[in-house]
């Protein structure tokens, strides 16, 4: 069990519910079973499943909170059944998959259930008391690292949804810039991807994309869309953007570790660029890899001064500039993505290209 829990520990939600399951199986001598966690709403949802023929259930499957499930998870007692084929209060957790002899505990921290171990057999040999005691004694040592990763993996998808909401936020702002932020997204963590940067890395980087042009919510519209060059006033104005994005992230604790690349996405390989004139390497790696997703989405969008350019040419703009506006150890590794492997809304946009 220790080492069961020492194995759970640098894992997330998904691997943590998967190792827990193995071992639990492996302790009770059972041939399949699941991991059952209650959601935002309350309703139980698959989180591992393991079977002696492949996968019962899918994961993020949601179970009817009924029958045996319902028991376990309003009393926090464990449920037996000799035979479950027969039973229709198992049916709602364990479908058509023939199981029958079968135990339903639950996962709980002081005493609150929040999921459900489930370990099943396919035939009549009841689990001896022993069996049912080791799997009780992991389900209770990790019912903490299972109920934080789940806390995790929620804080998680609250972030995203922000994320995702800002950026709504400003594409309503600014028609012009629709699905942009998106697409710079989706380019820089290709690059990021292709430098065997940590997935962790990855993620920041990609978020940080989504949110690179934030600041310009606080630009005026009559600059945003102006068709046609602007004055060197309107020009200051629009250049704050990246120092106002980074701004409006430090002020949201969950945020703060993008303000840096999007402080200084707007920063030139060799030093021209704004806001603080920073050069080659001075500029963080994140905010490089922006900069470059940013030109090609830019070169590639239609705007209200000019009209959108091809693939090729926004290549051809990326070659010229590298070294001087771009990193240019970046540009090569985007184009090579881009011959290589191009995401998928480029691929579709070389085809009507092409066509």
């Amino acid at each position: 069990m220790r080492a069961a829990i020492t194995s759970m520990a640098p894992l997330d939600q998904a691997g943590r519910s998967r190792q827990f399951l193995e071992h639990s199986l492996r302790l009770a001598d059972a041939s399949h079973g699941l991991v059952v966690m209650l959601d935002d709403d309350g309703q139980p949802v698959v989180e591992a499943v393991l079977g002696a023929d492949g996968e019962v259930r899918p994961t993020g499957e949601s179970l009817p909170a009924t029958g045996a499930l319902s028991t376990v998870l309003r009393s926090g007692l464990s449920q037996t059944v000799a035979d479950a084929s027969g039973d229709a209060t198992w049916a709602g957790v364990l479908g058509e998959d023939g199981a029958r002899s079968a135990v339903l505990m639950p996962l709980a921290v002081q005493g609150a259930p929040f999921g459900a171990l489930l370990l099943a057999r396919r035939d009549l040999r009841l689990f001896a008391a022993d069996q049912t005691e080791a799997a009780r004694a992991l389900a209770e040592a990790a019912a903490p690292l299972l109920r934080d990763a789940r806390a995790v993996a929620q804080s998680r998808d609250s972030v995203l949804s922000t994320v995702k909401a800002l950026a709504a936020a400003l594409e309503a702002k600014d028609p012009y810039t629709r699905g942009h932020s998106q697409r710079v997204a989706t380019c820089a963590t290709a690059i990021a991807t292709d430098l065997g940067l940590s997935p962790k890395e990855i993620e920041r980087i990609h978020w940080a994309s989504m949110l690179h042009d934030i600041g310009k919510i606080a630009t005026p519209e009559s600059i945003l869309h102006k068709r046609g060059p602007l004055s060197d006033e309107e020009r200051a104005v629009m250049n704050l953007h990246p120092e106002r994005g980074a701004s409006i992230l430090r002020e949201i604790p969950l945020f703060r570790s993008l303000a840096e690349d999007v402080h200084y996405h707007q920063e030139a390989y060799d030093g021209s660029g704004y806001p603080e004139g920073l050069a080659g390497t001075e500029i963080p790696l994140g905010a490089r890899i922006i900069r470059v997703a940013d030109t090609f989405d830019a070169v590639t969008s239609h705007r209200p001064y000019r009209p959108s350019r091809t693939v090729e040419e926004a290549k051809a703009e990326l070659r010229r500039i590298a070294g001087s506006m771009l990193d240019p150890v970046l540009v090569e590794v985007f184009l090579r993505i881009l011959k290589e492997k191009p995401p998928f809304e480029i691929q579709l946009r070389l085809w009507r290209e092409h066509s």
